[in-house]
């Protein structure tokens, strides 16, 4: 009997993979905002490089080498940075994490053996967390409910406030309501009624509780509107969209109702749903007496530290801290 060891088949190594798919891969179990985030990204560096195609834009950042497309990303960064009108820090950060995404993923199956050392633009998280006010979001309540001469059947004014209600009392981020479906929502579960959202950065639903009482019933009113038709819980009612599909609304056109709704409450500050939500967060402390554990459990914030700048804002601590200095001794 011998010991010698067999040789091993010699095993046909794969083609490493083109840049199609490589961005294939990349854009594979994203979910749909994600999906929708991450093409416009790739696009929009394509067009920085003058090529009309996102693959082929993905193949010349690939197949420049280490140097050469660090260097094409920095001056990629810096020209949106220092253009004239330039474009936020949360935006450009966005972007250049598409592109190491990206790239980090061509590195994984072989594509490539570097990465993108860009660093991104340092930003001041949270800098505003005042939304629109007490009274300014009472009146945005209002206003939002109320119909324009525009909307004749009187269907946006119920899909609008159940959607600021949703923003502002159940803490919802657009991109989660914009990405539920009918089927979302359960308004006959557990005491109050349930809806299901993917949450920022998620892969999977999480449930909520729906516990505000407004936010309950401007659901089942706009739903009763809508219809019982399978397909997104929010969508659009302008002429444009027509009536043979149901087309889902997007998060820039709920910001532009948020926005319009505001202008006709009076209020001359920018409001957006997201500013909403800020104000949520701060009512919600404030009659919590700052829990912000409990908050936490309704934000869905990563960090509790997120929600202790909310507290500083409100309870204004650095202010006070001034005033001491202020004073004589």
């Amino acid at each position: 009997m011998t010991t010698e060891l067999a040789p091993l088949p010699r095993a046909e190594l794969p083609a490493l993979p083109s840049s199609a798919e490589v961005v294939a891969d990349w854009l594979k179990g994203r979910s749909k905002q994600t999906l929708r985030a991450y093409r416009f990204d790739l696009n929009h560096f394509a067009r920085y490089c003058g090529l009309s195609d996102p693959v082929a834009a993905a193949d010349v950042l690939m197949a420049a080498g280490a140097a050469a497309a660090n260097r094409q990303v920095l001056a990629y960064r810096n020209e949106m940075k220092d253009r004239e009108k330039p474009l936020s820090p949360n935006t450009i950060n966005r972007r250049l994490n598409a592109l190491r995404s990206l790239v980090k993923l061509g590195r994984k199956i072989g594509r490539i053996n570097w990465a993108l050392d860009v660093d991104q633009l340092k930003i001041k998280a949270y800098r505003d967390t005042r939304g629109p006010g007490d009274e300014g979001w009472r009146r945005i309540k209002v206003k939002a409910a109320k119909p324009t001469p525009a909307d004749r059947d009187g269907r946006q004014a119920l899909r609008n406030a159940a959607i600021v209600l949703l923003a502002h009392d159940l803490l919802l981020r657009r991109g989660e309501i914009v990405g539920m479906d009918l089927a979302d929502v359960n308004l006959e579960a557990g005491k109050n009624g349930e809806i299901t959202i993917l949450g920022k950065g998620q892969t999977e639903k999480e449930i909520l509780t729906v516990g505000s009482e407004p936010a309950r019933s401007a659901l089942a009113a706009w739903i009763e509107a809508r219809g019982s038709a399978p397909g997104p819980l929010f969508i659009r009612l302008d002429r444009a969209a027509g009536d043979a599909e149901l087309g889902r609304l997007t998060g820039d056109s709920v910001n532009r109702m948020v926005g319009k709704v505001a202008e006709r409450a009076g209020i001359k500050r920018r409001a957006r749903a997201h500013g909403l939500r800020h104000h949520g967060i701060t009512r919600a402390l404030e009659k919590t007496k700052g829990d912000v554990v409990k908050v936490k459990a309704l934000s869905r914030h990563v960090k509790v530290e997120t929600l202790m700048i909310y507290n500083d804002r409100r309870n204004d601590d650095a202010g006070d801290v001034s005033r001491l200095l202020g004073e004589d001794d």
